[in-house]
């Protein structure tokens, strides 16, 4: 579970922990880079040696380096993570920078990845839930789950194993929650454009119907018509008086 928190460097000073900038820590496994194919781009990932009191160590993204190490010189730097209660502070020699996983919330839809620091799990002051990345075969999925169990119940039998899924599946249902929220944008501006459209009709057709009674009723009401000059034949009318 990644974990955000205030990073000082070793030898910085900062005016208030305030001003202290933030990367978020995860506790993993010695295999953990492995399992993802993630080689260092400078020094080393973890080992066993790195969770022992004093020598404490950590392995950061690229974005971190590029972040907090813009001379590119982070290995062997010492650094300390402070975050609210009941989180201890720690501080670990940085052993190696591996490169940045990038976060998808849709096709094309990349968020800016943040800086994260990766700690040994043993260093961990309190698990109380893991996610555990096995690298498999396709459609070994639902054998490995099996033996996963079989694995865990061997180590204790009341610790459950659940919501075992494909990395795909897990990623997928992460970014469910934007997903849902942009899928509502989307009905509600539908809804928008439907309602504008019915509104613009029926504004043009009453000003249409009100136009065809004006034109209509000047024809039938003669009073409304246009002054006509009567005439008889050819000739004006005249006044003859009879005598």
């Amino acid at each position: 579970m990644e974990t955000p928190r205030h990073v000082a460097i070793d030898g910085r000073t900062l005016a208030s922990e305030q001003d202290a900038p933030t990367a978020f820590s995860t506790y993993v496994g010695a295999s953990y880079f492995d399992t993802l194919a993630l080689s260092p781009v400078q020094g080393r990932v973890l080992m066993a040696t790195d969770s022992r009191p004093g020598q404490e160590g950590a392995v950061v993204n690229q974005r971190f380096a590029d972040m907090f190490f813009a001379d590119g010189d982070a290995l062997n730097r010492r650094i300390r993570l402070t975050s609210p209660e009941p989180t201890p502070s720690s501080s670990p020699w940085l052993t190696g920078v591996v490169p940045t996983l990038p976060r998808y919330f849709g096709p094309g839809q990349q968020q800016l990845p943040d800086p994260a620091v990766y700690i040994p799990r043993q260093l961990d002051p309190a698990p109380q839930v893991a996610s555990i990345i096995v690298r498999a075969e396709p459609g070994a999925l639902a054998a490995v789950a099996s033996s996963l169990r079989e694995e865990v119940r061997a180590l204790d039998p009341d610790l459950p194993l659940y919501n075992s899924a494909r990395l795909e599946d897990a990623i997928a249902l992460s970014r469910y929650p934007v997903r849902l929220v942009g899928t509502w944008f989307g009905v509600l501006a539908v809804i928008a454009l439907v309602v504008a459209a019915v509104g613009l009709f029926a504004l043009t057709a009453h000003g249409v119907a009100q136009r065809t009674q004006e034109i209509g009723g000047g024809r039938d009401d003669p009073s409304r018509s246009p002054s006509i000059p009567h005439r008889s034949g050819r000739g004006t009318a005249r006044r003859i008086d009879i005598l």
